[in-house]
């Protein structure tokens, strides 16, 4: 959605920054809710830790794509480039993270490629998504 507008790259890292931070708050939150229901009581201060660390790589996600907005903000490259360059990372990194997958399950090759390739058809379907209805 930031691609289809102007926006200055501040505005846009806001925007990532922001909504990561959202999403990992709702995962710690909803995973607070469940142990409270599985366990009958509220988490504890341990639990919450726990729960936080779990989520935290929804926060750090967006590593690669600020760094690529601050390039932006620093005028070396264009914020819709950024915007573009970053989506694309994030494909790239799926697949990467499919390939780990397959590597952590102690796939034999076919298993890491299939791993790989299932992973870049979500990132590629949900930028097909994007392209669809913005």
């Amino acid at each position: 959605v930031l691609s289809e507008r102007e926006r200055s790259a501040a505005a846009a890292a806001l925007t990532v920054a922001g909504t990561s931070l959202v999403l990992f708050f709702a995962e710690v939150y909803a995973g607070s809710v469940a142990e409270r229901i599985r366990l009958g009581r509220v988490a504890g201060l341990a639990s919450m830790r726990r729960l936080a660390a779990g989520a935290w790589p929804v926060a750090t996600v967006t590593g690669w794509p600020l760094v690529l907005l601050g390039l932006a903000g620093l005028g070396a490259i264009g914020t819709a480039t950024a915007l573009l360059l970053a989506v694309w990372l994030a494909v790239a990194a799926l697949g990467v993270w499919g390939w780990r997958a397959g590597v952590m399950g102690h796939s034999r090759l076919t298993g890491r490629l299939w791993s790989t390739a299932l992973d870049l058809a979500v990132g590629l379907g949900i930028v097909a998504l994007k392209v669809a209805f913005h």
